[in-house]
């Protein structure tokens, strides 16, 4: 049973993993260096303990606000190495996996998502001098990224490997797509906003709807950006767009 103090140093390195980044092993020095506190615990033998360390010698990569699920994770599963009711050798396997599929989940939910949400949120906020709501917004959205990683720190602590299963459930991957599309209409509010007064709102949701058509045909035909940029610009050029806008 691990401490109090291992469990809370571990969480507190947790923000430093990429502070020794690298090109080798991109995050991994800091990785070790967040769960060595729990690993000097789990292992009282020299031998064994070195043994562990070494696993987290090698690549390691993933979205920051993912890094204490992991780190929960790995902890959870080198108890059960410990024990004996895991081999060290699929130790390796299973981190790598958790690993890269995370990654690409926050770099598409977080990264994709949530982190322009919050960005073009709070570009509408100031637009309309709405300064002090921007603010509170900001602490917020500060405060829930934290909250996140400690509830998702102690989930992965406590349940291992089915945290991942729990994942599964909430679908998140979907949750990014839908996201994007707020983004997208919040894009759209938020260059009407800075349009010129004089503008004709028709014109505009015409354009922004001509622009949303052109993206979906682009999404679902895998046409290319070059071709379609190449049309979209011929248009500009031969449609009198003043008459709209």
């Amino acid at each position: 049973m691990l401490s109090k103090t291992a469990i809370k140093s571990c969480f507190i390195r947790s923000y430093f993993t990429g502070a020794v980044f690298n090109f080798r092993g991109l995050q991994n020095l800091g990785l070790l260096y967040a769960i060595e506190p729990a690993l000097k615990e789990i292992y009282q033998d020299e031998q064994a303990f070195r043994a562990a360390r070494a696993r987290y010698m090698w690549h390691f990569n993933t979205h920051p606000l993912w890094v204490p699920l992991l780190l929960g994770l790995f902890i959870n599963l080198e108890q059960s190495v410990s024990r004996e009711a895991l081999p060290s050798q699929g130790m390796v396997a299973l981190k790598n996996t958790a690993c890269y599929t995370l990654s690409g989940i926050g770099d598409s939910v977080f990264s994709g998502s949530l982190i322009p949400l919050w960005g073009l949120l709070m570009c509408c906020f100031a637009v309309c001098g709405m300064y002090d709501p921007a603010v509170v917004f900001l602490i917020t959205a500060v405060l829930g990224a934290q909250a996140f990683r400690v509830v998702t720190f102690l989930a992965g602590l406590r349940y291992g490997l089915g945290v991942i299963e729990k994942l599964r459930k909430y679908d998140i991957m979907q949750w990014g797509h839908k996201i994007k599309i707020i983004n997208g209409c919040l894009l759209a509010l938020f260059i009407y906003m800075i349009i010129p007064a004089t503008g004709s709102a028709y014109g505009f949701l015409v354009l922004i709807l001509a622009l949303g058509a052109g993206s979906w045909v682009l999404f679902k035909r895998k046409l290319s950006r070059f071709v379609v940029s190449a049309f979209i610009l011929v248009i500009f050029w031969g449609a009198d767009l003043n008459r709209w806008l």
